[in-house]
């Protein structure tokens, strides 16, 4: 014959069982969304190029993405923040 005790124990740790499981399915989402935006970003960045300067990276951007019939001239292309240079 059980005691009122020993449902109540039995009771908390089932509760404290199922409150782990879900904090640790909820974990497990998180880091599934982290390593998916991860990957995602360093895809993108991956296909990207640097180039040596911004007329050069302008100059290969207007020769991808436009066509023969746009006009397209290039005056001038520098950073968008030049003050960064000085940190």
């Amino acid at each position: 014959m059980s005691t009122g005790a020993e449902e109540s124990e039995e009771d908390e740790r089932e509760a404290v069982s199922v409150f782990g499981l879900l904090l640790l399915m909820a974990m497990g989402c998180v880091l599934a969304v982290l390593y998916a935006y991860g990957r995602g970003q360093r895809q993108m960045l991956q296909s990207q190029a640097a180039y040596p300067s911004p007329e050069e990276g302008m100059l290969a951007f207007v020769a991808n993405c436009y066509t023969a019939l746009q006009k397209v001239e290039l005056v001038r292309a520098e950073q968008a923040l030049p003050w960064l240079d000085n940190l």
